[in-house]
């Protein structure tokens, strides 16, 4: 049981202007939770859930033999927030590439298709991540080639990826890739990811 219940918003402000009064923070990717440890005058356990989203596309055919599907989460450099992505989930009609390429040079742009962002509660406000989708990608030169990982997938085998540290500030973004210039014309992908905003 918690001390203490704060909104999101209000766990920010009070770490913002009081940040000597708390001793630890953490975040319980399975209940999408924050917990943390205060003293402000006694030793205090609260939780805040922070504002979270989700995008999903589903089966993806690949432009033409050759290309493969490019997915792209953006940050736009007025958001105010930084992303941290909390799971992605990934599969494709072939065994192929799967990348993970978080950009090292500012990302003004979107990639051809947009996708839509759901939050995981009514009442949080529009997120502000802008997720994309091309499915004519022939290069990996993409964001600054900084490839995070990389591993061959399975044929239609679900692959749950979950790296806690990928972060993406204020201005850039991060890809995905699900394919290679291997494709065949008619391999298709999906594709989903989850993030908070804080």
């Amino acid at each position: 049981m918690v001390d203490e219940l704060l909104t999101w918003t209000k766990l920010r402000e009070q770490w913002q202007n009081f940040e000597d009064l708390f001793r630890a923070a953490w975040y319980d990717s399975s209940s999408r939770t924050i917990y943390y440890l205060k003293n402000p005058g006694g030793l205090m356990f609260g939780q805040a859930t922070p504002n979270a989203y989700g995008c999903f596309d589903p089966p993806r055919t690949v432009g033409a033999i050759n290309q493969f599907n490019l997915y792209e989460i953006r940050n736009p450099a007025a958001s105010g927030v930084r992303l941290k992505l909390t799971s992605v989930t990934v599969a494709h009609s072939a065994g192929r590439q799967f990348r993970v390429i978080p950009s090292t040079t500012t990302q003004a742009g979107d990639l051809a298709t947009a996708l839509s962002t759901q939050p995981k509660a009514p009442e949080m406000p529009a997120a502000k991540a802008v997720p994309s989708n091309t499915n004519a990608q022939g290069t990996f030169a993409i964001g600054g080639t900084n490839t995070l990982h990389v591993e061959q997938l399975q044929a239609l085998v679900v692959r749950d990826y979950v790296q806690q540290g990928i972060e993406v500030p204020p201005g850039l973004a991060v890809f995905f890739s699900l394919g290679d210039t291997t494709d065949a014309a008619g391999e298709s992908s999906t594709f989903s990811a989850e993030w908070i905003g804080y």
